[in-house]
């Protein structure tokens, strides 16, 4: 594998990742649980981290696929 390979898939990897994160986040399978005070705070955004996370990792996933193609 190649420098230029290796440093796509890691380029892609990071939104890959923090999407993953963030979609966790939104359907609360991490972080605190329910009931918490963190609720009030939490819940202004768990549509939009449910939403954007997968679009994040999609965008993760296509970094890393045409990084190895264009190779």
């Amino acid at each position: 594998m190649s420098a230029n390979a290796f440093g796509e898939i890691v380029n892609g990897l990071i939104p890959l990742l923090g999407g993953l994160y963030a979609w966790m986040l939104g359907t609360r399978r991490l972080g605190k649980p329910v009931g918490v005070d963190y609720d009030a705070r939490l819940g202004r955004f768990t549509k939009t981290l449910t939403l954007m996370g997968p679009l994040a990792m999609l965008y993760g996933l296509s970094q890393i696929v045409m990084g190895l193609v264009r190779r």
